[in-house]
């Protein structure tokens, strides 16, 4: 969905997406090229206030993700919630002037061209919310080197002594 800044005519105006909307579908089989997990579920709510002849943009999103454990190969079920604000500007902020906050909370953004294209946040927020290495849970014990099995679920009847080396297949 595309978001004009010039058309907002309101001090506050509210954009609410779900996963029955068109524009949420179009989001999702985008989220599929990705390789980022299946995308079950999410709502979002954008705010946008319009302060100053600037564009104060907050999302709040939240999302449930099907992803693969790097451990032990098993589906699992991932609930991101993510509050997010944009400050958009129609002129670029002068530093000298001291335009710009230090100690500001929102991520500040000059308004190239209109328009925004809201689903292009959506999908950036998310991918910065993904884990760097997706776990089941704490304990996950992973698979076993020899035989592959579960170890979750069972103990293996491989032998304990030596670890398993790929590279020294060839060598037996």
């Amino acid at each position: 969905m595309k978001l004009f800044f010039e058309r907002l005519l309101e001090d506050e105006t509210v954009i609410d997406f779900d996963s029955s909307s068109a524009d949420f579908k179009l989001f999702k089989s985008e989220w599929g090229k990705l390789n980022a997990g299946i995308l079950n579920d999410a709502t979002a709510k954008v705010t946008i206030n319009i302060v100053d002849a600037k564009f104060l943009l907050r999302l709040d999103l939240i999302a449930k993700l099907n992803l693969l454990c790097d451990r032990c190969l098993n589906e699992y079920e991932k609930s991101i919630e993510i509050l997010q604000a944009f400050l958009y500007s129609e002129k670029k902020a002068d530093k000298s002037k001291g335009d710009l906050e230090e100690e500001s909370s929102e991520e500040r953004f000059y308004i190239k061209g209109n328009p925004v294209e809201l689903l292009d946040i959506f999908k950036e927020e998310l991918l910065l919310e993904l884990p760097q290495k997706n776990i089941c849970s704490y304990d996950c014990k992973g698979i076993c080197e020899k035989c592959g099995a579960n170890l979750n679920l069972a103990e293996c009847s491989c032998e304990k002594g030596e670890k398993f080396n790929p590279i020294l297949i060839k060598k037996r």
